[in-house]
C-alpha cells in the first residue's frame, strides 16, 4: 500500500480501470518524480478462491507496455 497526499492525484492523468490502477499510479508517480513510500500492512490469509486471474496479469502487462510506448 502506498501513501500520498490527495493534491498529488490532481496532477496525475489516471486512465486505468480495474487491476491496472496500481500500475497507473506507480507510472504517474515516477513520471512526476514524486517521493513515495510503501506502507507495510498485515494481511489475513484469504479464505476461499483467489480473485485475481491469469488474464488480469496479462491485462496489467499490456497496460504497462502501452503506457511505455504510446504515452
Amino acid at each position: 500500500m502506498w501513501g500520498f497526499r490527495g493534491v498529488v492525484l490532481k496532477n496525475m492523468k489516471i486512465s486505468a480501470k480495474g487491476f491496472e490502477l496500481e500500475a497507473d499510479l506507480f507510472i504517474n508517480m515516477c513520471r512526476l518524480k514524486l517521493k513515495f513510500r510503501e506502507i507495510l500492512i498485515d494481511y489475513l490469509p484469504r479464505i476461499g478462491e483467489e480473485k485475481l486471474r491469469e488474464s488480469d496479469g496479462f491485462r496489467i502487462i499490456y497496460f504497462l507496455t502501452r503506457k511505455k510506448f504510446i504515452n
